[in-house]
């Protein structure tokens, strides 16, 4: 009779419509109440909150909806999208800067002074002349002959190691030491040219001597001597040592000398480093000169030597001059 009870009650459970599944009588064992729970995990297939099914329900692998959690409508189990994905940190994905490789160097105008420079005051190659404008590199050549750093406060390439002749027309030549005749010796040339005539360096060098000062004094001998001892020994001049050396020997020392100046060019002084063509001093009368004009006298020395004019260390300045 208990039997047939059981089964009448799952037969109720086959049609919910009819009413409330029948369970078992209330002295059945616990053990097969489980059909009964899992019967009603199903209901929330319906929309009604349920309990989940427990073990023992019946169809676990039917096509029916099993209950969600409790509260929840079991046709939404599963439907809510995939979270969104993480974004990416922005400094990991950012590209890398290019690499610009190494700072360039400073220009080697950098906080200097317009004008020219050898490349020895700039860090650069010495036989390289660059000219500055605002702190920059405006130009830059290479110097055939080297660098002359100038005291002039622009730099310059040397020039050709060769003499060029001082302005004026010609009145007398060389004539010493080769063949005397009788206190006609002249160590030089001489150039006429008017007073105050400029005279430009004939070789890039430093001036090492310079003389002023002095005023004309022709004519203060007696009988036929034009001038006195004094007056012939005093006289203005300016004395320049070449920077090539002599251009016949230049392991050799070579000095050119112009006397009888007015005056020197100014800022020029001993120290001045001169550039060939540069204005150093103007034509002049001074000492024992019967009218302006410049004495022009060359010295070939050992290295280191003192230079001394008017002796056979001078030697024909022809022999020096440029093609």
């Amino acid at each position: 009779m208990q039997r047939a009870r059981q089964v009448f009650g799952l037969f109720l459970c086959v049609f919910p419509l009819l009413g409330a599944c029948a369970g078992a009588d209330d002295g059945a064992p616990e053990a097969e109440s489980g059909g009964a729970a899992g019967v009603a995990g199903a209901a929330g297939a319906a929309g009604a909150p349920g309990a989940s099914g427990g073990e023992g329900g019946a169809w676990p692998d039917s096509g029916w909806a099993t209950g969600g959690a409790a509260g929840e409508p079991a046709d939404d189990a599963g439907t809510e999208p995939d979270a969104e994905p993480e974004v990416a940190d922005a400094a990991v994905d950012a590209p890398a800067e290019a690499d610009s490789g190494p700072e360039p160097p400073p220009d080697p105008c950098a906080s200097k002074a317009d004008g020219a420079y050898c490349g020895t005051a700039l860090g650069v190659a010495a036989s390289s002349l660059v000219t500055c404008a605002a702190g920059e590199t405006a130009s830059k050549k290479t110097c055939a002959n080297g660098c002359l750093a100038t005291s002039i406060g622009s730099d310059a390439c040397k020039s050709a190691c060769c003499l060029a002749k001082p302005p004026g027309s010609f009145v007398r030549g060389f004539n010493a030491c080769s063949a005397y005749s009788g206190g006609n010796e002249h160590y030089g040339i001489d150039y006429s040219s008017p007073l105050g005539t400029k005279i430009p360096a004939g070789m890039d060098g430093t001036v090492v001597k310079v003389v002023t000062g002095y005023g004309n004094c022709w004519g203060s001998g007696s009988g036929s001597i034009a001038c006195s001892s004094t007056c012939m020994s005093h006289y203005n001049l300016i004395r320049i040592k070449s920077a090539c050396g002599d251009p016949d020997n230049p392991k050799k020392d070579f000095y050119i000398e112009y006397a009888h100046v007015q005056k020197l060019a100014t800022g020029i002084k001993v120290g001045s480093v001169v550039k060939k063509g540069q204005i150093i001093a103007y034509v002049g009368q001074s000492g024992c000169a019967s009218g302006p004009h410049i004495h022009f006298e060359t010295m070939s020395v050992t290295k280191g030597a003192t230079p001394t004019v008017h002796t056979c260390a001078s030697v024909n300045p022809t022999t020096r001059y440029c093609p």
